[in-house]
């Protein structure tokens, strides 16, 4: 999982032009992925019980807040520009318990 993570990173940071400052896994029950005010990135390892796709959803959410600190129209308007399918990831995710 973390080296499918780090080539998301890669992919989708050349193409927005954000580039996150370090990498963090955690186990945790609250969340998927977090952006700090640092610039790192941290991803939920229970990402990889999650269907596919979600993990390069999670990607694109994380590395959109480096440019959009909140859920603004601006935040949702990238997300969907560099991953389509936000709405349809949002509702999988929201099925799957966070901490597996």
């Amino acid at each position: 999982l973390k080296k499918f993570i780090e080539s998301e990173v890669d992919k989708y940071s050349a193409l927005m032009g954000l580039f996150p400052t370090g990498l963090r896994y955690t186990h945790v029950h609250t969340y998927w992925g977090t952006c700090a005010s640092s610039g790192v990135l941290s991803f939920n390892m229970a990402l990889r019980y999650t269907p596919e796709g979600t993990v390069s959803y999670v990607v694109v959410h994380e590395l959109a807040h480096l440019r959009w600190k909140g859920h603004g129209p601006r935040f949702w308007a990238m997300v969907e520009k560099y991953y389509p399918r936000t709405k349809e990831m949002r509702k999988l995710l929201r099925s799957v318990p966070r901490s597996l």
